[in-house]
């Protein structure tokens, strides 16, 4: 069977249009690949990218993120701090965390994990040589308005280890406010390709995610359509991630009503007015 392919020429943010061409029946949609661009409408956030600046308290934090189809992030880097004369500490660190948006702007969580860092401290007076281990944990928001990683909630708590004297400290502290460029390509940006093969009254194929930074999802499609209400149920699955959307058309026109599911590790319920 001969695949045609119909490209997104206008969006309406009221309501979700699939511009196709060519002459097909009423009541189906064809077999083909039909693109959607889902930017402006809702954001889904890939923070895949490089990140640099003060997180709190004179701690600087220098990293790459990669984040997974499921929202988890992965990434490492450096930590530099510096809290006056002699108080210098460096080390290198491991970032987990995960994106989620079950409030309104889109959560991050981070930890940053030093295993073994070196500096200086003034201990009892005297500027002595250290080893450390610490944590470093952020809770941020996303201000897509502004391209920030916001800080609203961070602590860090560092093991120092005298090198002269062997004698063993602990430090803790607590922060916020600070804030971190997103990357310039981090906009919430994503869009959907549907490859359909329409037998009877069923649909398979498959579909991509492609996000903003670049991150590719492919999900395996399954549907349905009514011949008499002109409408249609479309079942996307992946790795960690599932949509459900319901379409309808009209001649040549498909219509999204509808789209439910998780990417990414945000919640996605969109409804055409």
């Amino acid at each position: 069977m001969k695949t045609r392919i119909y490209n997104l020429t206008t969006i309406f943010a009221a309501v979700f249009l699939f511009s196709l061409t060519g002459n097909h029946a009423k009541a189906v949609i064809p077999d083909g690949t039909y693109q959607q661009d889902f930017t402006g409408i809702v954001p889904v956030w890939d923070i895949t990218g490089s990140y640099s600046g003060v997180v709190g308290d004179n701690i600087s934090l220098d990293f790459s993120l990669s984040e997974d189809t499921s929202g988890k992030l992965t990434g490492t880097g450096t930590m530099h701090s510096d809290d006056g004369p002699g108080n210098v500490m460096d080390g290198a660190v491991t970032i987990t965390g995960m994106v989620k948006n079950s409030s309104d702007p889109t959560r991050v969580m981070l930890t940053a994990s030093l295993t073994s860092g070196s500096g200086t401290a003034d201990v009892h007076g005297s500027i002595d040589p250290i080893s450390f281990t610490g944590t470093i944990k952020l809770t941020c928001d996303i201000d897509g308005t502004n391209g920030k990683l916001v800080v609203t909630a961070g602590s860090a708590s560092a093991k120092l280890t005298d090198l002269n004297t062997g004698e063993k400290h602990g430090m803790s502290t607590k922060f916020s406010g600070a804030e971190l460029d997103l990357p310039v390509d981090v906009t919430g940006g994503w869009g959907v390709t549907l490859n359909l093969l329409r037998v009877s009254n069923k649909y398979t194929g498959t579909s991509t995610v492609q996000t903003a930074p670049g991150g590719t999802l492919d999900l395996t499609t399954i549907g349905s359509v009514s011949s008499v209400t002109n409408s249609s149920k479309l079942t996307l699955k992946g790795s960690g991630c599932s949509l459900s959307m319901a379409v309808t058309t009209s001649g040549t026109t498909l219509t999204v009503q509808s789209v439910k599911g998780k990417l990414y590790g945000q919640s996605l319920n969109i409804k055409a007015p």
